[in-house]
C-alpha cells in the first residue's frame, strides 16, 4: 500500500527542490523530486501542529492534504488510495457555496443547520438554567442536606484552622526559646564591658581638653604677650615713624617689658579661668539628660564634673553614675524586646533562669504570631457566615424569579409554550430576511437567492409621496392615476411614466420581472395544474426537484438574455449613457483631487464647480449587479465619458466571497 503523507515527508521548498518519500509497507521509498504547488506547500508547512510536531486536522488542512496528495501521486505516477467519497465530501465541501447558487435547497440546508445550532445552543442556555432555578428552590429549603454538609465542612474547616494556628504558635515559641540562651549571653557581656568603655571616654575627653591651668610659661601666654607687642609696635610705627621708632626702639622695649611682660602670671590665670567655664560648661549639657537626675541635685551634678575636671582620680562620681546610666539603657532595651514589665525579669532572664526564659519566649510567640491570629478570625468568620449569606443570596434569586414571571403573565404570555409536533412537516428556511424601516427599504432572501426586488417605502405626506405625485404625468402618454396603478408603478419601483420601449432602462428591468413572473406560472401549469402548488392549487402535486433544477436554469438563462437588453437600454446609439439612464441616476459624494481630470471638466463649457459624479441605477450582469459612474453637469447637460468613467459591481471585486446574486420567483411553503 502506497501513502503519500506531504504533511511529514515533502522538505519544505530551498532553491526549487522538493523532495517526496512514500510511506509503502512499512519502508520509506527512494526521494522522489516534486514539481510546483510552492504556495501550497508553504501554506501547510505554516499550519498549527501538536505537540509530536502533527499538523492539526481542519477542514483547511483536510482539504489542502487532499490536493497536494492528489497532485503528488499524480506526478509520482501513483494512486493516492482516496474513496470516491472522501473525493466528493472533499470537492462538494470547498465548492458548496457555488453549487447554492444553483441550487437553492444547498442554501437552504446551511441556513437550517445554523438554525438549528443556534437553536441547540439556546435551548442548552435554557436548559442549564431551569436546571440550576430546580437546584436553588430545593436549596431554600433548611432542611437540605446542603446545609448539614455545608455546617459540618465549616465545623472542620475551622477546627482544623485552630489547630494550624497552635502548631505555627508553638513553633515560634520553639524557634525563639532556642535563640534566647545567646541573646541574654551577648547582652550580658555588653553590659560587663559597660564600665570599661565609659572610663575610656572619660580619659579620651580629659586628654583632649588638657591642659586646664596655664602658667606665665606656656605657650599660649607667651603668644597673647607676642600678638601685644606687634600691636603696640605697629601703633608706634604709625604714630612717629619707622626710622624714628627704630632708632628709639629700646625705649619702646623696656616699657614694653616692665609694662606688659611682667603681667605674664595675671594673663594665665585669666586663660585658665575661662577655659575652665567653657569645658565645664560644654561638659554639663553633654552629660546632663543622661546623668543629672542621678545626684541629689543640681550642686551636687555640678561639683562631679568640677572634680572630673580638676584630677582624673576625683572622676569616680560621675563614672559611675554614666556606668549605672547605660547599664540601665542596656537592660531597658532588652526589656522592650523580652515585652517584659519590669526590669526585675530582664535580670533574672540575664541570670539564665528557665521558667523566665520560657514564659518571655511565649510571650514573645503571642505578639509574632498576632497577624496570623487575625487572618484566622477574618477567615472563620467568613466561614461562619457563608451559610447566612447563601440563603440572603438564594432569597434574592427566588425573588427575582417571581417578578419576572408576574411581569410575563403580566403582558399575557406563558411560563413555558407548548412544544411544536414538527413530525411530517415540512418548512421552508429563508438564509436571510432584512426589513430595514429606517432606511425606508426592505429585501427578502429564501434559500440563499433574493426573491423580492428592493422597495423604496413612501409613506403618504412625505417628500417622496409628494415628488411621485407631482411626477405621476410627466411622460408623454397620459394616464389614469388611480390606486391600483400606483401600486403597480411602487412595486416596479420606477416613475410613473416615462419613454416607453427596449431603449428605455426600467422598462428592460420591468420586462425582465415580468417574463421571471411568466416562466414561474408557465413551470406550475407544466406540474400540474395553473397554481404554483399545481393541480388548481390542490394538495399533494408538488414539483420534483429535477424539474426544480431544470426550471432554474432557465431561469437563469431567461435573466441573462433580459440582462443584457438592459444592458442595451443604457445606452444610445452614440454610445453614451440614455436620457432614461442619466435621469434615473443618484450622485455620489466625493471631491475632486485628480489634476488631470479636474483639467479635463474645466475645458468643458460651464462652470467647474457644477460637475457632478453620479452612479446609474443597478443592472444584472451575469457577475452581479453593476451600476455605472461618470460625470455630468445638469446645469449645461453635458455629460463626460472619459476619465473615471467605469463600471462598479456591488460585490467590490469580492468574488470569490460574495456569489452573484440570482432573482427566482417565490417557492410555496408547505
Amino acid at each position: 500500500m502506497a501513502v503519500a503523507y506531504p504533511t511529514r515527508f515533502v522538505r519544505r521548498p530551498q532553491k526549487g527542490r522538493k523532495e517526496v518519500y512514500f510511506f509503502e509497507e512499512g519502508e520509506i521509498s527512494a526521494p522522489f523530486l516534486m514539481k510546483g504547488c510552492d504556495p501550497q506547500l508553504e501554506l501547510m508547512f505554516s499550519l498549527a501542529r501538536d505537540e509530536q510536531g502533527k499538523i492539526l486536522r481542519t477542514q483547511q488542512s483536510a482539504y489542502l492534504n487532499y490536493m497536494l496528495t492528489g497532485e503528488i501521486t499524480e506526478q509520482a505516477g501513483k494512486s493516492h488510495y482516496f474513496s470516491p467519497e472522501y473525493e466528493f465530501a472533499q470537492l462538494f465541501t470547498a465548492h458548496y457555496d457555488e453549487f447554492s447558487q444553483y441550487f437553492p435547497e444547498f442554501a437552504r440546508l446551511k441556513a437550517l443547520s445554523k438554525a438549528v445550532l443556534l437553536v441547540n445552543f439556546l435551548k442548552s442556555i435554557r436548559d442549564a438554567n431551569l436546571e440550576k432555578i430546580q437546584e436553588i428552590e430545593a436549596l431554600c429549603h433548611p432542611s437540605h442536606e446542603h446545609w448539614t454538609i455545608q455546617a459540618r465542612e465549616v465545623e472542620d474547616r475551622v477546627d482544623k484552622m485552630h489547630k494550624t494556628f497552635q502548631e505555627k504558635k508553638k513553633e515560634i515559641r520553639q524557634e525563639i526559646r532556642g535563640n534566647l540562651n545567646q541573646v541574654c549571653a551577648e547582652a550580658k557581656t555588653k553590659i560587663a564591658e559597660i564600665p570599661n568603655d565609659v572610663w575610656a571616654r572619660l580619659s579620651t575627653i580629659r586628654n583632649k581638653v588638657e591642659p586646664m591651668v596655664f602658667t606665665e610659661f606656656s605657650p599660649e601666654v607667651r603668644t597673647i604677650i607676642d600678638d601685644l607687642y606687634v600691636t603696640n609696635r605697629d601703633q608706634c610705627i604709625a604714630q612717629t615713624g619707622s626710622y624714628t621708632f627704630y632708632q628709639n626702639q629700646w625705649i619702646f622695649d623696656d616699657k614694653f617689658d616692665r609694662e606688659v611682660r611682667t603681667q605674664a602670671s595675671r594673663y594665665a590665670d585669666e586663660l585658665t579661668q575661662a577655659k575652665w567655664r567653657k569645658v565645664h560648661a560644654e561638659l554639663t549639657e553633654a552629660f546632663r539628660s543622661k546623668v543629672a537626675h542621678r545626684f541629689g541635685g543640681e550642686a551636687e551634678y555640678l561639683s562631679a564634673i568640677s572634680k572630673y575636671l580638676s584630677a582624673p582620680a576625683q572622676a569616680e562620681p560621675l563614672f559611675y553614675a554614666l556606668r549605672d546610666a547605660e547599664q540601665e539603657a542596656a537592660k531597658r532595651e532588652l526589656q522592650g524586646i523580652f515585652y517584659s514589665p519590669h526590669l526585675r525579669e530582664v535580670e533574672e532572664a540575664l541570670g539564665r533562669k528557665a521558667e523566665v526564659l520560657d514564659r518571655i519566649a511565649s510571650r514573645i510567640a503571642d505578639r509574632q504570631a498576632e497577624p496570623i491570629r487575625v487572618q484566622r478570625d477574618d477567615a472563620v468568620k467568613q466561614l461562619l457566615g457563608l451559610e447566612g449569606r447563601e440563603k440572603t443570596e438564594f432569597e434574592r434569586l427566588k425573588i427575582s424569579r417571581l417578578k419576572l414571571n408576574h411581569f410575563i403573565r403580566a403582558w399575557g404570555l406563558k411560563d413555558k409554550d407548548p412544544e411544536l409536533d414538527l413530525a411530517g412537516k415540512c418548512l421552508w428556511v429563508p438564509a436571510n430576511i432584512r426589513h430595514d424601516r429606517e432606511e425606508e427599504s426592505s429585501h427578502f432572501v429564501y434559500g440563499g437567492v433574493r426573491i423580492t426586488p428592493q422597495v423604496t417605502h413612501a409613506p403618504e405626506g412625505s417628500s417622496a409621496h409628494a415628488k411621485v405625485m407631482n411626477q405621476a404625468f410627466s411622460g408623454p402618454s397620459q394616464v389614469r392615476l388611480d390606486q391600483n396603478y400606483m401600486a403597480q408603478s411602487r412595486a416596479q419601483g420606477t416613475e410613473i411614466g416615462g419613454d416607453h420601449g427596449a431603449r428605455n432602462l426600467q422598462y428592460a428591468l420591468r420586462m425582465q420581472a415580468i417574463h421571471q413572473t411568466r416562466e414561474a406560472e408557465k413551470i406550475g401549469r407544466s406540474v400540474g395544474g395553473s397554481g404554483p402548488m399545481g393541480g388548481a392549487g390542490g394538495p399533494g402535486n408538488f414539483r420534483t426537484a429535477e424539474t426544480d433544477a431544470r426550471n432554474h436554469i432557465n431561469l437563469l438563462r431567461l435573466q441573462a438574455n433580459l440582462s443584457s437588453e438592459a444592458r442595451t437600454a443604457m445606452f444610445n446609439s452614440s454610445g453614451g449613457l440614455s436620457d432614461a439612464a442619466i435621469r434615473g441616476s443618484v450622485p455620489v459624494p466625493v471631491t475632486l483631487r485628480n489634476i488631470a481630470l479636474i483639467k479635463e471638466l474645466a475645458s468643458r463649457p460651464g462652470n467647474l464647480s457644477d460637475w457632478r459624479k453620479l452612479q446609474t441605477d443597478a443592472i444584472p450582469t451575469s457577475a452581479g449587479l453593476a451600476r455605472t459612474h461618470f460625470y455630468h453637469n445638469p446645469v449645461t447637460g453635458d455629460s463626460y465619458y472619459g476619465r473615471d468613467f467605469k463600471t462598479v459591481f456591488d460585490h467590490q471585486g469580492s468574488w470569490h466571497k460574495v456569489p452573484a446574486q440570482r432573482t427566482f420567483d417565490r417557492e410555496s411553503t408547505h
